[in-house]
């Protein structure tokens, strides 16, 4: 009788070792799996913001589409006389571009300016540097955003994506 129980305790023992050592094989596997699970979601909440943000830069820009001008100002040479507009640099889309912000900045992500790209297509051409709004009644406001996220279990191989959205509409006034 008293070896059975020996036999038993020992056997006991081997499992409970046993199950350590299954855990210690496993463990490693299922973090990255969880860790992946949540990257993936992550990854899809910044793509919808993206696509909403880019909706709303575009739809700003068709209802707005003065916004594209930007900001102007009166130049003149001293002592030369020669007086022009010129844009002041930068200022175009800042509308835009502002929309835009404001849904990115509401999932904690911050777009850089240079990877906003608004863009008009206009039914007839526009001069650069002209005074006239290239984003006409009837053409095409576009919004191009891009974004590279960079998921917690790419950072041990040190890798990122690259997320992008376009949207286009129709400019209204």
């Amino acid at each position: 009788m008293d070896t059975i129980k020996q036999v038993l305790t020992v056997l006991k023992d081997k499992r409970k070792a046993q199950a350590a050592v299954e855990l210690a094989v496993i463990l490693p596997f299922l973090i990255i799996f969880i860790m992946g699970a949540l990257d993936l979601g992550r990854a899809f909440q910044i793509k919808v913001a993206l696509n909403s943000a880019a909706q709303q830069g575009a739809t700003y820009l068709a209802y707005n589409s003065w916004d594209a001008v930007g900001e102007w100002d009166y130049h003149c040479q001293w002592l030369i006389f020669n007086c022009k507009w010129v844009q002041i640099p930068g200022s175009g889309f800042l509308g835009t571009k502002q929309a835009i912000s404001n849904i990115t900045n509401s999932v904690g992500i911050t777009i850089p300016d240079g990877n906003i790209t608004p863009t008009c297509t206009p039914l007839t051409p526009v001069t650069l540097g002209s005074m006239e709004n290239p984003c006409q009644v009837g053409g095409q406001a576009a919004v191009t955003i891009k974004y590279s996220f960079t998921p917690s279990i790419l950072q041990l191989f040190s890798g990122s994506i690259n997320l992008s959205s376009t949207v286009s509409t129709m400019v209204l006034r």
